[in-house]
């Protein structure tokens, strides 16, 4: 690896390495040329030479006139000292002539008798008689046509060995100024990189001391330097951002309510956040390293919940785990402490690996407030008896048994007699004594298996279980005669109230629940027909009632028949409390009858849901009311058009699909159709309608309760169906602001929609401090009376 301080030994060796190459050819390749180009210098010489030479003596060699060759030749030596010696030698003689610049010899030789070359030769060879070194050459001596002989001369290399030393030293001079030059310009070419490669690397420091802000400046950085530069700015551009998403994320679960723990692959826990200290009273640091058993058994989590944990994660893969758990009482919170846990899994995709959290959340709070709207919900605020809701619970409890054991059980329907005179003349404070005080009687005369309810206002019922012989349902009857037409004290007076009691028996008298409190009801009312303070029980021959309704569905159906367009649907506003804007529109449906005029639904519905003409009722009125939303829509209105679904609706095949098929067909864009469930919750609650209601809300239909707190309202509504409003019932709203206990009772409506997400309607108000107390208690929407009168322009025009 290169780092900064080393690049320039990086490139030195590689520039030495170029150079040593250059030398290598120069001595290998540029040196044998030159080498050669001057030996044909030498041998140029030679010839000249040796021309001159033969030249001068050719008429003293043909004559063999040695003498003179002698002389001529000693004096041109002299001359050249170039040459060091000639030697003239006759093919067909036994000797030759040496002569050199100061003396001369005839030397004998061995005759060669050889062919005379044509070519002349030059040999570099040791000097004779010496260890210096000189160039020899021969030339041919030809006489005429005849070859007479050789000629050969000695010539010093002083003058090659000079070029060749000079070849020597250029080529180094060369070589130490190229060195010189090229480190030169690799020092200064590599000043510049230099600096900004250790400029790079402290930004590099300084990213890695935790200074995410530090940027390289790539202003004046060259090439590559200039891509790494700016690959290091991105890189710390993500680096910073990634770090505040992390340091943001880090902050949100530090402060966060919940307990965060995170778990490795071995389920070993590997960090947690503040909330864990302060929900389960336990240091952080503890559960560090620990497996989740061990810290739920550090919680306080029961047994059997760790136990279906172990269970669930005994498969691979482990899927998402949610339970609302109730900690054991020697837990470190202490006891009446609630938890809702919730394990999953994720995997890591920088380091592709399993990892898995559990999220803790303290709900101790919400399960008081929930203890506390179960008793809103199930039990009389005034009395403490059993409400209407729970009422119907307990019929459904006691027929499943009765249905379980063969046996039956029975209902009383009880009313007092006159207690409106009470109310009238003494006021409600000394009528609500008087409840108080009928509660109380009626709990002491039934055992703890009986229920006790009171419906509302001076309506109450009774549930006895194990009571099938008429005798001794007759004497619990006037039992409760004798007991609550003793007078009572209440707020000092004396106070003497009569009682009425209508009686069924099930499954003799009914085998449907709604049917037996009907029939109770039917019962009662005999009772005070025939002189009140008595009770009744149910006799078939009452089902003359029931002939009476066989005429009024047929009148029902004539009019759906008929086609004279006896059904109207009118349109009553929802205001928005704080600005008055309309935000939606509720059709009712009307009846205008031939004989007894314009009729409200109460009066025509519980008949069409008795027979078949329900069906034709609610898809008219879903299709009325589509029709006008996509008018609305067009002139501009953004809101909601709402309508009354009935439970029965849901029972009739096909009914969603055609409901669905309408609302497409509208193409609604700004105008929403709410379906406001009404009827009892019971059975809302069943699996099939459930179903039949999320596929209605999927297909775009916004969902909501009506007339909640009145009649079978149960808080089970606001959790298992996914609403967006409530409307909360006229008989609560008639009371406000007047009855603190109807304040405190609506109050925990708001508050209860609003921390579930949904939106409240108040239903039936009339004056302006009713308006008042509901806009200062966070109610979202009304509708009554106290809205001016409504005109369709006005509707546009809110939301133009």
């Amino acid at each position: 690896m290169i780092n900064s301080k080393s690049l320039s030994t990086y490139l030195g060796t590689r520039i030495v390495a170029v150079l040593i190459f250059f030398n290598i050819i120069s001595l290998t390749v540029i040196l044998p040329v030159y080498d050669s180009k001057l030996r044909r210098m030498v041998e140029l010489q030679g010839r000249n030479f040796v021309d001159t030479t033969i030249a001068a003596n050719s008429e003293s060699l043909y004559r063999e006139d040695f003498g003179t060759i002698v002389d001529s030749t000693i004096n041109i030596l002299r001359k050249t000292e170039d040459i060091k010696f000639v030697i003239i030698t006759p093919y067909e003689k036994n000797w030759r002539l040496v002569i050199e610049s100061n003396t001369w010899a005839m030397e004998d030789i061995v005759p060669l008798n050889q062919p005379a070359k044509s070519t002349d030769e030059l040999i570099y060879s040791s000097e004779r008689n010496t260890e210096k070194k000189l160039f020899t050459y021969t030339h041919q001596i030809v006489l005429g046509e005849l070859r007479w002989g050789s000629l050969s001369i000695g010539l010093s290399d002083r003058h090659y060995q000079q070029l060749i030393t000079d070849y020597y030293a250029n080529a180094a001079l060369t070589s130490l100024v190229l060195t010189l030059i090229t480190f030169a310009a690799m020092l200064f070419a590599m000043r510049k990189p230099r600096l900004q490669i250790q400029a790079l690397k402290q930004v590099l420091g300084r990213l890695k001391a935790g200074e995410l802000s530090a940027r390289n400046n790539t202003d004046k950085s060259i090439g590559e330097i200039h891509d790494i530069s700016t690959a290091v700015n991105d890189m710390a551009d993500h680096l910073e951002q990634a770090t505040r998403e992390v340091q943001l994320l880090a902050k949100v679960t530090e402060e966060t309510g919940d307990a965060l723990i995170l778990f490795n692959a071995e389920l070993r826990a590997t960090y947690t956040n503040h909330a864990f200290l302060t929900i389960t009273r336990i240091d952080p640091d503890r559960i560090i390293n620990q497996s989740f058993d061990q810290i739920c058994s550090m919680i306080g989590i029961p047994g059997e919940d760790r136990n279906s944990f172990n269970q669930h994660t005994s498969s691979i893969p482990i899927y998402p785990w949610n339970r609302d758990i109730t900690l054991e009482a020697a837990a470190p919170r202490g006891p009446d402490t609630h938890i809702s846990l919730r394990f999953n899994h994720f995997v890591c995709q920088a380091y592709k690996e399993d990892w898995y959290f559990a999220v803790i959340s303290d709900i101790s709070a919400r399960k008081a407030l929930e203890r506390k709207l179960n008793n809103l919900a199930y039990f009389d605020k005034l009395t403490g008896l059993a409400n209407r809701p729970m009422f119907y619970r307990g019929l459904q409890k006691a027929k499943h048994r009765a249905d379980r054991t063969g046996t039956g059980f029975v209902v009383m329907f009880l009313d007092l007699d006159d207690f409106k005179n009470i109310n009238d003349s003494l006021g409600h404070d000394h009528g609500d004594g008087v409840l108080i005080e009928v509660a109380r009687r009626l709990e002491t005369i039934f055992r703890g298996e009986d229920l006790v309810c009171r419906l509302g206002g001076d309506e109450f019922t009774v549930i006895m279980q194990n009571a099938e012989h008429p005798d001794q349902i007759a004497s619990r009857a006037q039992s409760i005669i004798d007991q609550l037409t003793k007078p009572a004290n209440i707020m000092g007076k004396d106070l003497r109230v009569g009682i009425s009691i209508g009686i069924t028996n099930y499954p003799d008298d009914a085998g449907a629940i709604d049917e037996l409190v009907k029939k109770a009801d039917v019962a009662m009312y005999h009772a005070k027909q025939k002189g009140k303070n008595q009770y009744k029980f149910y006799s078939k021959s009452w089902d003359l009632q029931q002939q009476l309704s066989f005429f009024a569905k047929e009148s029902l159906r004539k009019a759906i028949n008929s086609g004279d367009d006896q059904f109207v649907i009118h349109y009553e506003p929802v205001v928005d409390i704080q600005t008055n804007r309309i935000v939606e529109m509720e059709a009712q449906i009307r009846w205008n009858h031939p004989e007894r005029g314009l009729l409200y639904p109460s009066e025509f519905i519980p008949i069409a849901e008795q027979s078949e003409s329900i069906q034709w009722i609610g898809e008219w009125v879903l299709k009325e009311a589509c029709k006008q939303a996509a008018q609305w829509d067009i002139n501009g209105y953004k809101g909601y058009v709402s309508l009354k679904l009935s439970p029965l609706l849901l029972r009739i095949p096909n009914f969603c699909d055609q409901a669905i098929a309408l609302l497409e067909q509208g193409r609604l864009k700004n105008v929403v159709i709410k379906l406001r469930l009404t009827g009892d919750s019971q059975i809302w609650h069943t699996q099939e309608n459930l179903i039949r209601i999320e596929q209605l809300n999927r297909a775009g239909f916004a969902l909501a309760i009506d007339d909640f707190g009145a009649d079978h309202s149960s808080l089970n509504d606001l959790i298992r169906i996914p609403l967006v409003s409530v409307k909360i019932d006229r008989t609560l709203i008639a009371s406000l602001p007047d009855k603190p206990k109807f304040n405190v009772i609506v109050a925990s409506i708001i508050s209860v929609c609003h921390q579930l997400e949904m939106t409240t309607i108040a239903e039936g108000v009339e004056t302006e401090e009713q308006a008042e107390w509901l806009r200062e208690n966070g109610c979202d929407f009304y509708q009554g009376s106290y809205y001016a009168p409504f005109a369709e322009s006005q509707l546009v025009k809110n939301h133009s």
